[in-house]
């Protein structure tokens, strides 16, 4: 019976970690050393922001956006073209209903927590039938740092991603996540990938 993850039921429910992959060694190690040195030519104070002039509550997410060069977008562009053939890849494998081609929604964010609270449980879409945001991808640049683990509350399920590794899972809500207090420096770019026709459909 071919039912949509809303309708799982508590033993699938269960299953719903099989959803969640991650992939290691994304990229060649010197682009990931090139996108690491981005840290050491940041402003000294650069906050985080979800738009013109409006401040992220550091009592829900605590973490830095960094300002990216545009010399630097070459590298930005490898991540971008690796990451969405990773998520055609899992599109794929994980049996999902959509037919249409996923693309990168939005510009990508590199995101830095230097010694931050990380980030409070949230979903990246709310709408079972939204199109923009089917599925998530973090890459995890570094691994030098304490705590900062990827966590799903309600699959009782952590992640200490290794350097240079991707997690992929869908930005469904049953899929509610967080990031754990960070004790050094740890850099991500989170990615999503969705269309924009406006259809439901049936996921997975």
């Amino acid at each position: 019976m071919h039912r949509s993850l809303h309708e799982a039921s508590g033993s699938d429910f269960k299953n719903l970690k099989s959803y969640i992959k991650i992939i290691e060694n994304t990229l060649p190690d010197k682009v990931v050393d090139q996108f690491l040195d981005l840290r050491h030519f940041q402003p000294k104070k650069y906050i985080a922001t979800t738009g013109t002039n409006r401040k992220i509550d550091t009592g829900v997410r605590d973490a830095n956006f960094m300002s990216i060069p545009l010399c630097a977008w070459p590298i930005v562009k490898t991540l971008t073209d690796k990451v969405t053939e990773l998520v055609i890849d899992y599109r794929n494998n994980q049996r999902f209903d959509i037919q249409e081609e996923l693309t990168l929604q939005g510009e990508p964010s590199f995101v830095c927590y230097e010694n931050q609270k990380g980030y409070i449980p949230h979903v990246d879409a709310w709408a079972f039938d939204s199109t923009e945001r089917l599925v998530t991808a973090i890459t995890y640049f570094n691994d030098d740092y304490d705590g900062g683990e990827l966590f799903f509350p309600e699959l009782n399920y952590y992640i200490t991603p290794p350097r240079n590794s991707t997690v992929i899972f869908p930005s469904s809500r049953l899929f509610l996540h967080g990031a754990r207090k960070v004790y050094g420096s740890k850099m991500i770019c989170p990615l999503w990938f969705g269309y924009q026709a406006r259809e439901k459909f049936v996921f997975p």
